[in-house]
């Protein structure tokens, strides 16, 4: 319900997996603090239409500085070359597998689904 969802919004900032399969993983992601600078070279991220909150997101360019984290997992300083959006309720941004990103809400939290599709 959406009540049930607002009122989960304002308490938290955390992932939480709600479906999980072998391939894909089902999250929802309140997020009040900025994302590391990073890309998934494992799997490709479909952030499903925003529930609450703004986001200013880079997406695309290169990591600076990047440093293998995990396996296919980056994270960096910066980005250089990447293009700036504006994210809102009800949009739905697609990211490719390796697919430099970054999220930082504005001006305070965001809430979304995320799947995470797998490699196989």
């Amino acid at each position: 319900r959406s009540a049930d969802q607002d009122a989960l919004f304002a308490k938290f900032d955390a992932e939480q997996s709600v479906y999980v399969q072998p391939h894909f993983r089902v999250a929802l992601v309140i997020r009040k603090i900025p994302s590391d600078w990073e890309s998934h070279g494992c799997c490709a991220d479909i952030y499903l239409p925003m529930h609450a909150g703004t986001a200013h997101m880079l997406l695309g360019g290169t990591i600076e500085n990047a440093q293998e984290r995990t396996p296919g997992e980056m994270r960096g300083t910066g980005m250089t070359g990447s293009k700036a959006a504006e994210v809102k309720v009800g949009d739905m941004v697609v990211i490719r597998r390796a697919g430099p990103h970054y999220v930082d809400p504005r001006p305070g939290k965001i809430a979304y689904l995320i799947v995470k599709v797998q490699d196989e």
